[in-house]
């Protein structure tokens, strides 16, 4: 006779199995294996595998009955739960052999060859099934158990007058653990997984949801995002389908951090959660910094100008703006009647500056790219001050006079072209790491030249 039950049970897990340690959860919850062995699922979308799943066989000595069984449930689970991914007992000490005996002599791999130990994963579930004599009668147990929460998400059992019986009727049994499996768990995972935004930009992110099934979750809902780099809108509420979507806006400041979002539904057993990570790194806007002097047998002036850019992504184009600041002193030609004399002076003024150019070569490693930059001033505003009275002008202040106005416009509104550079100095800039210097002679400017630097704030 054959008797056959099945029962989807929620209790805390005692007796079955003996009491973990403080601490370490049935098997140690974070128990390392190789991922690969025994692969489920397929690659991308919403069927990779993110939970995985330990079977357990336990027979008698000289028996077999419960290994046969989970080998069977182990190759027929996988197609109907792809987002997990199985391993049985005698893989993972297959595993564990190697990585004692890896560690042993020291082998890390570095040649790419071999079993790839590097990277120890958590086992999520546990099936065990058990082979029990009981009299002239052999039953089949099975228990799955979440390893987190410690608790029983279903069991099987199937008794009959023989071993070869009772295994017979097991091997039916794994389509009785689908329901509970498919809801025990829910994967979450970023789209990007990272990206790069710089300050004040936005770049949208969506998060996957789904059960182990792949298929839309119960309930799922993001409760919470962490983060500093800047701000999410929305950052929480209720996933529609599988995907939920939320815009990152970047602060102000270069900035690097792992993010990660909390991600819950409704399981098997109460509520289940995942963690959705992406990595974003805050980059700043470009820097630069400019010197121009003029000086001659008569005048000394210096204009002082800095601001940022940004490099366009389609064209490679800079496009970027600054200020400046003119301060100068010297004396003003005079000429009247043949007679020529030299008017003292001092000059100050502001301007703006708009940055263009474009990247001319930019290498796939951190060396620095070559760039044309265009600093050109503009909305220039001066005071002269005449310290005495001459027969050209008298002494006093004067806003935006000829003379000064024409002095400051000749140094900061087009500097590349008086060095025969009319598409802008080329120089270079680094992605990472310091600024690089350059230095410039105004040539058709005698006395003027122009000192300068780009760089990039890092995180």
């Amino acid at each position: 006779d054959l008797d056959i039950s099945f029962t989807c049970a929620i209790f805390s897990l005692t007796g079955s199995l003996p009491a973990p340690a403080v601490g370490s959860g049935l098997l140690g919850p974070a128990i390392p294996f190789t991922p690969g062995l025994m692969q489920t699922g397929t690659a991308g979308g919403s069927t990779a595998p993110c939970k995985r799943l330990l079977f357990d066989s336990r027979d008698p000595d000289g028996h077999y009955g419960a290994g046969v069984v989970t080998s069977a449930w182990a190759a027929r689970l996988s197609p109907s739960v792809p987002r997990v991914k199985t391993l049985t007992m005698g893989e993972f000490r297959a595993v564990m052999n190697w990585e004692g005996i890896s560690q042993h002599i020291g082998n890390s791999d570095a040649d790419g060859g071999g079993i790839d130990l590097g990277q120890g994963v958590e086992i999520d579930y546990l099936l065990v099934t058990n082979l029990i004599p009981a009299g002239e009668n052999w039953f089949i147990a099975a228990n799955l158990y979440d390893l987190e929460t410690m608790r029983n998400l279903a069991r099987f059992e199937v008794s009959a007058a023989t071993e070869e019986a009772a295994v017979a009727a097991a091997k039916g049994g794994w389509i009785e653990m689908v329901a509970p499996l498919v809801n025990a768990g829910i994967c979450a995972e970023f789209d990007p997984k990272s990206a790069v935004v710089d300050v004040g930009q936005t770049q949208g992110f969506s998060i996957e949801v789904t059960n182990l099934a792949g298929e839309p979750a119960e309930s799922p809902k993001v409760t919470r995002i962490t983060g500093t780099c800047g701000e999410w809108n929305p950052d929480s509420g209720d996933v529609e389908g599988t995907n939920w979507t939320s815009e990152f806006t970047a602060g102000s400041d270069a900035c690097h951090e792992e993010v990660s979002a909390r991600v819950a539904a409704d399981g098997t057993v109460g509520e289940v959660y995942s963690y959705a990570e992406t990595s974003i790194t805050v980059e700043a806007l470009w820097q630069w910094a400019t010197t121009i002097t003029f000086e001659d047998a008569h005048s000394r002036i210096t204009a002082e100008s800095d601001g940022e850019f940004f490099v366009e992504s389609d064209f490679d184009a800079l496009i970027g703006s600054g200020t400046g600041y003119i301060e100068g002193s010297g004396e003003a030609y005079c000429e009247t009647n043949g007679t020529v004399t030299w008017q003292p002076y001092e000059l100050v003024g502001t301007y703006q500056v708009m940055v263009s150019g474009e990247v001319t070569e930019r290498p796939e490693t951190d060396a620095p790219w070559t760039v044309k930059f265009a600093p050109m001033g503009f909305q220039i505003n001066t005071e002269m001050t005449y310290r005495t009275s001459s027969d050209c002008i008298e002494a006093g202040t004067y806003s935006n006079d000829l003379l000064g106005f024409l002095g400051a416009g000749a140094l900061v509104m087009y500097p590349h072209w008086y060095n025969n550079q009319p598409d802008g100095f080329l120089t270079m800039m680094r992605p990472v790491g310091d600024g690089i210097p350059f230095e410039e002679s105004l040539i058709g400017l005698p006395g003027a030249s122009i000192r300068g630097i780009i760089w990039k704030p890092q995180p």
